[in-house]
């Protein structure tokens, strides 16, 4: 009987040292053993299994998941608190590579994760738990890289007791993982406005690598704001009044816009400013046209062009009773209106074509314009219609008219225009005597002959 009790109790010695034997390591977080409850178990349990995401803890041990080859992974997970393992064929396009099924094909080498090495123990390029420096260990023939798991989490893989260990940590405050390591960020609070008052801010206040909160400028009533910037990393926040001669819009110090005209007065030649910016009417070169600037109800500064029915002078629109309008002149069609000695506006005829004029006359102290039609019996030359009485031949290229006029004693006997005969040449009139003369010109280099006339291409 106490051969049966002895021999089974080497029995069970061979069973557990043969488990013991195996490569296991103690789960560790942070360098410490974990005490707390687990899913399916606590470490105080004679026997429990907890699933990692490259393996399973067995009742306090780490089974790391490993390739049997490159196709078959050799998965270990847990069933109702027991280790079970299985072998599973990477699907079609992968490969068995660091314990897992990953992008590529058997010919293809392993990611620098997973790369395959060989030797035995455990060897850590970085020596140990350094969470800033990426590195990496070689566990047998198995390579593990320290990894990302997103932006701000790290898996960082050690040596312990000879053993592969790993500890996944978030990287802290003002850290981001990048590469396998935490990395510094290079912000901890942004200020959107860099504290100019003028300006609506948003400023962030980041933390742990994440931006934690917003905080938005805001007004205080129209004369003051609450204020958030940015001191030593850290948001702050502060009362602040609008400096003299601005208030407070939409959480900004902006300026009040003042104007010395009331809003779109074109009669009075006035001026707006907005803080260090000021503009003052003015008239456009024709004298017709104003330029007027006025304030918005929004406290900003806005311009309109306005047609001045008389005439604009010195920013503003004219009145009737202030100008004298007069004709003649130079020829018959010329109109003028003065202001007082002064002449504003000067307006001449001149010819349309060999058949029309352009003539301006007074209608109440404005300048009117009107087109006069010559007659059968006249042309207009020298920027009137006149009556024919000769024989004649007239070049109206002085008026940029590409016509030439034949005439006998009272009509018009011929039109000549300027024409085309070919893309670079063209066939221009003109008179000797009292008769049209043609004479074809080459186009200059880069031109071509469009409407009787030598374009550029």
């Amino acid at each position: 009987m106490r051969k049966i009790f002895l021999f089974l109790g080497l029995f069970l010695v061979l069973l557990f040292g043969c488990v013991g034997g195996s490569s296991k390591t103690n789960t560790t977080k942070n360098g410490s053993l974990v005490n707390s409850t687990y899913p399916n178990g606590t470490l105080g349990d004679s026997s429990y299994c907890i699933s990692l995401p490259n393996g399973v803890n067995d009742s306090g041990t780490i089974e790391l998941n490993t390739c049997q080859d490159a196709s078959v992974l050799i998965a270990h997970i847990c069933d109702q608190n027991t280790r079970l393992d299985t072998q599973i064929t990477c699907p079609v396009g992968k490969i068995c590579s660091g314990g897992e099924c990953v992008n590529g094909s058997q010919s293809s080498s392993p990611d620098n994760r997973t790369t395959a090495i060989s030797g035995s123990g455990c060897i850590d390029s970085d020596g140990g738990k350094f969470f800033e420096q990426a590195g990496e260990i070689n566990f047998g023939s198995i390579r593990y890289a320290d990894k990302c798991l997103g932006i701000y989490d790290l898996t960082e893989y050690f040596c312990e007791n000879g053993n592969a260990t790993s500890v996944t940590t978030n990287c802290g405050t003002g850290y981001r993982c990048e590469s396998g390591a935490c990395v510094l960020q290079e912000k901890t609070c942004v200020d959107s406005n860099a504290n100019d008052q003028s300006l609506s801010g948003v400023t962030t206040q980041y933390g742990g690598g994440r931006a934690l909160r917003t905080y938005s400028d805001i007004c205080l009533g129209k004369e003051s704001k609450k204020s958030y910037s940015c001191q030593n990393g850290t948001v702050q926040e502060a009362d602040l009044k609008c400096p003299v001669g601005t208030f407070c819009n939409l959480g900004a110090c902006v300026g009040v816009c003042l104007e010395t005209d009331t809003a779109q007065n074109y009669g009075w030649k006035g001026s707006v400013q907005l803080g260090e910016t000021n503009y003052t009417d003015y008239c456009l070169g024709d004298n017709k046209t104003l330029t007027e600037f006025y304030c918005t109800d929004q406290d900003t500064i806005e311009s309109i062009s306005a047609d001045c029915s008389i005439g604009c002078y010195d920013g503003r629109c004219l009145n009737y009773n202030e100008v004298t309008c007069t004709t003649g002149g130079v020829g018959n069609g010329d109109a003028q209106l003065y202001r007082g000695t002064e002449l504003l506006i000067q307006k001449n005829a001149t010819c349309i074509d060999y058949r029309k004029a352009r003539a301006y006359t007074c209608d109440s102290n404005i300048i009117s314009e009107k087109i006069d039609r010559c007659s059968d019996s006249e042309i207009c030359l020298d920027d009137s219609c006149q009556k024919i009485r000769s024989r004649g031949c007239y070049d109206l290229h002085q008026y940029n008219i590409s016509q030439v006029i034949v005439t006998d004693e009272n009509s018009i006997t011929g039109t000549y225009f300027d024409r085309c005969v070919s893309d670079r040449v063209v066939s221009v009139y003109s008179c000797q005597s009292n008769r049209s003369f043609a004479q074809e010109v080459q186009c200059p280099i880069g031109q071509h002959c469009l409407n009787g006339a030598c374009i550029v291409n």
